[in-house]
């Protein structure tokens, strides 16, 4: 380390040696800090103007070019060096329940991202350096999401994030300005939410499709089979109540309408009332917008309460696993269906899917399972490491946003994804599978 001392206020700027620095970005920031002193720092390069140069004279000549400025131009100079990671490691993050009512979710997803990280560094990482993913457990509480990812960009300076799980966790992220301050992005939010993509924050890239789209794929399933009277069983938070409105209005644009609700609170455990709320109304069909335990949950107590006459469908929230576990048997699982905003991750057809499970086995450790959720996390790492390594000059926040919104028609095996032009929809893909009779997901 090499430490230069502001001539008055002895403030320490620690220069990290080894890291690759920006000329433009100690230039503008000197601009900023000290209007009009640009031939100061011009003094300090050397004749080929290379910031080692500079470096090297700020540590002989940094109380001369520092004299009457203040401390907090020095931190703010210095605070510019430190986010330029260091040679030997690029710094990632993920927050992701790992305990509590979604880590059935949070569990799966984080592997998937670790999985593609691992693969990486196996190879020689980016360039040669090595990355490193940090995971952070929120437990699903939105609160806990916004101090980890906090802690991630700020502490820890990662230079990006990955698949927090939840609207309203998602949604503080953007309200709280807290990814924008860092200037770092979001990828692959675990969420559907149109509330969140309404936000239109150009932090967050979104790797699967919406409740839009899953509230087509559901109604239009239910309609192909002649139904025109819909419940909804959601949660009540951002989530699902988008997902409410998203049913509403598809149903709405084919004849049909939502004559019957059932919500419950966020980590409920009681979601009894629910249950009554849409098995008294006798509707036909029933769309579910909760976690993938809590569908589970619903969709056993429902059959066994008021029979299987009942067409249930589960947004991508959902997990095939989860149905099929809390149901009394494989067969009383049967004829569920679930919404799939990326392929079905057991298919031996699709690409996507083969190189999942391909990396699973080999990083994955002995007990995971091919599930949905596993599969987005082994996407947005995937497009990470892409961004990674299409990353111009020193690794931050901003190149990798500027990687990302440069990906156009940009292959992940066999999924195709495009953030340019604005574009945080990466991709539109849905399908609606029904699990048979031995607990497998049919497309």
């Amino acid at each position: 380390m090499i430490p230069a001392f502001c001539g008055q206020s002895r403030t320490v700027v620690v220069f990290v040696r080894n890291c690759v620095f920006s000329l433009s970005c100690f230039r503008s920031c000197f601009d900023s800090i000290a209007p009009g002193r640009s031939p100061v720092l011009e003094g300090l390069l050397n004749p080929n103007g290379s910031v080692s140069g500079m470096i090297k004279r700020c540590v002989t000549g940094w109380g001369h070019v520092s004299r009457g400025w203040s401390a907090g131009a020095v931190f703010a100079l210095s605070a510019v060096a430190l986010q330029v990671q260091a040679a030997n490691e690029i710094v990632v993050g993920q927050s992701v329940p790992l305990t509590g009512v979604a880590a059935s979710v949070g569990i799966p997803l984080a592997a998937g991202t670790q999985a593609v990280v691992d693969a990486v560094n196996a190879s020689g990482g980016i360039r040669g350096t090595k990355i490193r993913l940090i995971t952070l457990d929120d437990n699903f509480v939105p609160a806990r999401s916004h101090e980890n990812v906090k802690k991630l960009v700020g502490e820890e300076k990662a230079v990006a994030v990955l698949n927090v799980i939840g609207a309203p966790n998602s949604e503080g992220l953007v309200k709280q300005n807290i990814l924008s301050d860092a200037n770092v992005p979001l990828i692959g939010p675990f969420t559907a939410s149109s509330g969140v993509r309404a936000l239109k924050s150009p932090h967050i890239f979104f790797v699967a499709a919406g409740a839009e789209h899953e509230a087509d794929t559901m109604v239009k399933q239910a309609r192909s089979m002649g139904l025109t009277r819909f419940g909804v069983m959601y949660q009540n938070d951002l989530f699902g109540q988008d997902g409410l409105a998203e049913v509403q209005r598809a149903a709405k644009e084919v004849g049909a309408e939502v004559t019957a609700t059932g919500p419950f609170e966020r980590n409920a455990e009681d979601i009894q009332p629910a249950i009554d709320a849409l098995g008294k109304s006798a509707v036909p069909a029933i769309f579910m917008f909760a976690p993938g335990v809590t569908s589970a949950k619903f969709a056993a107590m429902y059959r066994k309460q008021y029979g299987k006459g009942t067409l249930l469908i589960s947004s991508s929230a959902g997990s095939t696993s989860a149905i099929v576990a809390a149901a009394p048997t494989p067969a009383d699982a049967s004829g569920i269906g679930l919404v799939q905003v990326l392929p079905n991750p057991a298919s031996t057809k699709e690409r996507i899917s083969q190189d999942y499970r391909a990396h699973m086995t080999k990083f994955g450790g002995k007990d995971w399972k091919p599930s949905s959720y596993g599969l987005q996390g082994y996407v947005s790492g995937r497009l990470l490491v892409d961004a990674l390594k299409a990353s111009q000059g020193p690794v931050t926040g901003a190149s990798v946003i500027a990687a990302l919104e440069a990906m156009k028609k940009h292959a992940v095996s066999n999924l195709v994804y495009d953030f340019s032009g604005g574009n945080r929809q990466g991709i539109v893909y849905t399908d609606i599978g029904i699990i048979g009779s031995a607990g497998k997901l049919l497309n």
